[in-house]
C-alpha cells in the first residue's frame, strides 16, 4: 500500500508543478514532505490564487486516480474455492483416473453436462496436477491445481484442490463444481474411504453449488 500512497502523492505534486508551472526539481529551495518510503519536494512560496487553482487541480486529479486504483484493484481481484479429498489409495489411483477424465472432457461440446467439457491438462506430475477449464457458456476461465500426497503411502491419498479465477463478469460455471464434477465423473465419489473435507469458508462458492444441475 505505501507504494500506492507515494504514487498518489507524486502524481498529486506532479499535477501542482504543471498546473502553477513551478519547479519541484531542487530540494534545497523547497520543504520536503515525506510519505513512507518517497520524498516529495514543494516550493515554499506560491500566491493565494496559484494555491486555489491548484487545488482544484489536485482534486480533480485525485478523484480520477482514485477511480483508476478502484477499476485496476477490482480487475485483479480473484475468487477461489480450496476443497479436500481422502481415499484409502494410494495416490497414483486419483492421479490416473483424474487425468483420463479430463482428457475426455477435452472436447469443445458437453456431452455429460453443461460444464462437462473444455477441460484441458497443462501440467501432469505423480503428485500435482494443473487443469484450466473454460466455460463454453460465459467463456470464464477457471485454474485448477490438485496436489496428492503423500505420493508413496500404499492405502492413504490426501487431495488437495483449488480453483481460482479472475473473470469476474459472471459466477458461473460454479468453482466448487468444476472440481467436484471431476471427482464425481472419475468415479472417485464411489473410492474406499472417500471423504470430503470442504465448507463455506474454504470455498464460498459450495453455499450455491448445485452441481447435479451443471452450475
Amino acid at each position: 500500500m505505501h507504494d500506492i500512497s507515494c504514487l498518489f502523492l507524486v502524481f498529486g505534486q506532479l499535477i501542482l508543478s504543471v498546473h502553477l508551472k513551478v519547479s519541484c526539481e531542487e530540494p534545497a529551495a523547497g520543504r520536503i514532505l515525506k510519505h513512507s518510503k518517497c520524498s516529495v519536494y514543494c516550493v515554499k512560496s506560491i500566491t493565494p490564487v496559484q494555491t486555489m487553482m491548484g487545488v482544484r487541480a489536485l482534486l480533480t486529479a485525485s478523484a480520477l486516480f482514485l477511480q483508476l486504483l478502484l477499476a485496476v484493484s477490482s480487475a485483479v481481484k480473484p475468487s477461489t474455492c480450496r476443497a479436500v479429498w481422502i481415499f484409502k489409495l494410494p495416490c497414483s489411483e486419483p492421479v490416473n483416473v483424474l487425468v483420463k477424465e479430463v482428457k475426455a472432457w477435452s472436447t469443445k461440446k458437453c456431452l455429460d453436462g453443461q460444464e462437462k467439457c473444455m477441460y484441458q491438462l497443462i501440467n501432469e506430475s505423480p503428485s500435482h496436477l494443473e487443469i484450466q477449464h473454460t466455460s463454453p457458456s460465459t467463456y470464464k476461465t477457471t485454474e485448477l491445481t490438485i496436489d496428492f500426497s503423500p505420493p508413496a503411502a500404499p492405502s492413504f491419498c490426501r487431495m488437495r484442490s483449488r480453483a481460482s479465477t479472475t473473470s469476474l463478469n459472471t459466477t458461473s460455471p460454479n468453482d466448487f463444481c468444476l472440481l467436484y464434477n471431476l471427482v464425481e465423473g472419475s468415479g472417485l465419489t464411489e473410492a474406499e474411504g472417500y471423504k470430503e473435507i470442504c465448507n463455506n469458508a474454504m470455498c464460498p462458492a459450495k453455499e450455491t453449488a448445485k452441481c447435479d444441475k451443471g452450475v
